[in-house]
């Protein structure tokens, strides 16, 4: 079963922990361990990991429902993930440079406690040191200001049409 929220980010209170290095090779196994702190206590509902792309925004790979333990994956999840046993771990099989990212576990709780997440950096040996390979960097100014020019200058011929003392005008300015 496919779960459609891709593009999202935790919206209630979250309490943050610093991301923790994990070091592998190219070609191996690796094993992200979930690193948000749990309190004592507390049932937690369920347990997502995401991959952290620029501008903080999280893309949805995998979550488990607790404490049932039914598990989805995310849909456009392009590689094979899946938890640790009964863990809240998550093991990405066959690691390769474009794996060297940041990934966030994050655990709800129920009404009344407050969600946890953890982070983990993904360093892959002999891998160049670059941003993580998430989204295409969305900018809209490139599309956006040249828009409202063109228009800007359409509306003044368009104008500048409508009335002939107008066009002498111009005609004038430009000779």
């Amino acid at each position: 079963v496919l779960l459609f929220l891709i593009n999202t980010k935790p919206l209630l209170s979250v309490q943050v922990v610093d991301a923790e290095m994990i070091p592998a090779s190219p070609g191996n196994s690796c094993i992200l361990k979930c690193t948000a702190k749990c309190k004592p206590g507390v049932q937690y509902l369920r347990v997502r990991w995401y991959r952290v792309g620029q501008e903080e925004t999280h893309y949805g790979l995998l979550t488990k429902t607790l404490p049932n333990g039914m598990t989805k994956l995310y849909v456009n999840v392009d590689r094979e993930v899946k938890f640790v046993g009964d863990s809240y771990d998550m093991i990405l099989s066959n690691v390769s440079c474009s794996d060297q990212a940041l990934f966030a576990c994050y655990l709800s709780a129920p009404v009344g406690e407050q969600n946890q997440e953890g982070r983990v950096q993904l360093n892959l040996k002999g891998c160049p040191d670059i941003q993580p390979k998430n989204e295409p960097k969305k900018n809209y100014l490139l599309i956006i200001i040249p828009t409202i020019v063109l228009i800007t200058l359409l509306a003044i011929l368009c104008v500048s049409i409508g009335t002939p003392q107008r066009l002498n005008f111009i005609y004038l300015f430009l000779n």
